[in-house]
């Protein structure tokens, strides 16, 4: 199985969707694509309500090949989590679009190829500092989480790894990729340690205890390619908000 993995396409304007959307396509019938993964901040936080996020991304290929993806940060901007999430699911209509959001349906499978993950909200376990409180959302208050209404990471990012450890209980079997916004271990971060975002990049390390074959993720636009962590191998995008556009061919 060949998939296309993207991730941090901050989709916001019409023209600017269609521009990506024709790379995509372009993309996925060079490379013989069989299934694309988007490892959140598809679009900004706007879009989810002012438009259908499933029909949109079924676009791309006319619904032929199914789409993966989970939520980023971004999408959670000026809503609370549970006012997305519920957005999300209340037009998840897998029937008519092959899209589909592993923080809605839990995962999705491929014959024996189950993907799994969402957002992975970070633990602070990345902290540049002990003492480093996220709420402070590093100085000076520039980190766009501060505006996600009601926000409480540290109980959001026990709700993804509880999501995350149910599906993987009845995985035996399958070949297991993790999608994940947030880097789901260190060495995927791709930043300067000492940085003071750091904190939000995600987990120091869940491959350790959930164990996976493969791992996508993006979020801190720095690209990770050709580690094995804990046995998994591991692909952050890296992709960027200006062109050229990064992406990954993996083969499972």
């Amino acid at each position: 199985m060949k998939i296309l993995c993207l991730a941090d396409l901050h989709i916001h304007k019409s023209k600017d969707r269609k521009q990506k959307f024709h790379w995509i396509r372009e993309l996925v019938q060079f490379n013989n694509i069989d299934a694309i993964v988007i490892a959140g901040d598809v679009f900004e936080s706007w879009e989810v309500f002012r438009s259908d996020p499933y029909q949109l991304l079924g676009e791309i290929t006319d619904n032929k090949i199914p789409v993966i993806c989970c939520l980023g940060n971004h999408e959670f901007v000026d809503d609370t989590v549970d006012q997305v999430l519920k957005a999300y699911k209340d037009k998840y209509n897998p029937q008519k679009y092959n899209v589909h959001y592993l923080d809605i349906c839990d995962h999705f499978d491929i014959g024996k190829v189950r993907f799994l993950g969402n957002v992975l909200w970070y633990d602070g376990s990345l902290r540049a500092k002990e003492d480093q409180n996220l709420y402070d959302w590093a100085w000076p208050g520039s980190w766009l989480d501060k505006r996600i209404i009601k926000f409480n990471y540290e109980m959001e990012h026990s709700n993804c790894i509880k999501q995350i450890n149910n599906v993987l209980k009845t995985s035996e079997g399958y070949t297991t990729v993790l999608v994940t916004h947030c880097v789901p271990h260190i060495e995927l971060n791709g930043h300067d340690r000492n940085g003071i975002f750091n904190a939000y990049s995600g987990v120091k390390n869940l491959l350790k205890d959930s164990k996976v074959n493969y791992s996508i993720s993006g979020h801190t636009h720095k690209r990770v390619i050709g580690l094995t962590l804990e046995g998994c191998e591991c692909v952050n995008i890296g992709n960027n908000y200006y062109p050229p556009y990064e992406y990954y061919v993996l083969e499972v």
